[in-house]
């Protein structure tokens, strides 16, 4: 963000990374999980909350980096 002066690249890079990370926790997750509880009501629980998790981080980078370039572009 600091780089281009836009919090859209910047909130564009976090998206990028954390699709990739939420890649790797979900594909972590049903390894880790298949010998206890796969394609049951609390499997789905688990993937429903981890969605709902990544919604509230991406709307919460979102406000954060509009906030702090506002802030830059102030200074």
């Amino acid at each position: 963000m600091k780089k281009f002066e836009s919090h859209g690249i910047g909130f564009l890079s976090t998206l990028i990374l954390s699709l990739i990370l939420l890649g790797v926790l979900i594909s972590w997750f049903q390894t880790a999980s298949l010998k206890l509880y796969i394609g049951t009501i609390p499997w789905f629980f688990d993937q429903a909350a981890a969605f709902v998790s990544f919604l509230v981080y991406l709307i919460a980078a979102w406000i954060l980096l509009k906030k702090l370039n506002k802030q830059v572009k102030e200074a």
